[in-house]
């Protein structure tokens, strides 16, 4: 066994070396791109960190619209507005937008949603049933709020 490994490394000589220096070309350019990308990575959350700007400096909502896990890690969590019911008054909205250093404010208000659901009977001619194979047919509808259609 082992004139079998001594024979492999004098005869295969030029192969056990281009072996050998692969692995140290990946060694190293492993290690530089590592080197590389920490140093860009640490660049980028640098220029985030100086340039960041959160979408609200005082937020204000109800009383008991605080979470546990906000409570504990001192952040909104995202699409808080979706589950929050009341809200301040506008004598209160007043008061925010007379504080000093305020220079816009903003209420937000969740009014709802709702889903339409309706039913629109299509009449088709009598002789396109008789066709063979399938068909396709296209609908468009138009959805008309405060009677003003979209354009």
């Amino acid at each position: 066994m082992l004139r079998l490994a001594w024979s492999q490394l004098r005869f295969g000589t030029a192969r056990t070396v281009a072996l050998l220096a692969g692995m140290l070309l990946a060694t190293t350019a492993f290690t530089v791109l590592t080197g590389a990308s920490r140093a860009s990575q640490l660049r980028t959350v640098g220029t985030v960190t100086a340039n960041f700007r959160p979408a609200y400096d005082i937020l204000v909502r109800p009383r008991g619209a605080r979470t546990r896990l906000e409570a504990r890690t001192g952040t909104v969590q995202p699409n808080f507005l979706s589950g929050i019911y009341g809200g301040i008054s506008m004598a209160q909205y007043r008061q925010i937008e007379q504080i000093p250093g305020v220079q816009v404010a903003a209420p937000i208000a969740m009014v709802g949603y709702t889903l339409l659901r309706l039913q629109v009977p299509v009449r088709l001619a009598a002789g396109v049933n008789a066709l063979p194979g399938r068909q396709l047919y296209r609908y468009a509808t138009t959805w008309v709020s405060a009677g003003v259609a979209p354009r």
